[in-house]
């Protein structure tokens, strides 16, 4: 988990690849990276970069894809 700072009164913690904030990593967040990929939705970027190489792209899919098949 990381915590992030933001604009709110308190920071929130994360974790890569929890697109969309339900403190859960699982298949929703695979289709709100594609749905964002493919231009609609709004998403954080620091939880869709999943793969860490400060990008969101299709790798970040390939790479969640990955983590929920158990491969890291």
């Amino acid at each position: 988990m990381v915590t992030l700072f933001d604009n709110g009164p308190a920071p929130h913690e994360y974790a890569a690849g929890d697109v969309n904030h339900d403190k859960e990593v699982n298949i929703v967040d695979v289709t709100a990276l594609v749905d964002y990929l493919l231009g609609n939705g709004e998403i954080c970027l620091t939880c869709a970069d999943v793969d860490g190489d400060e990008d969101v792209n299709i790798a970040d899919v390939t790479a969640l894809i990955d983590r929920l098949l158990g491969g890291n």
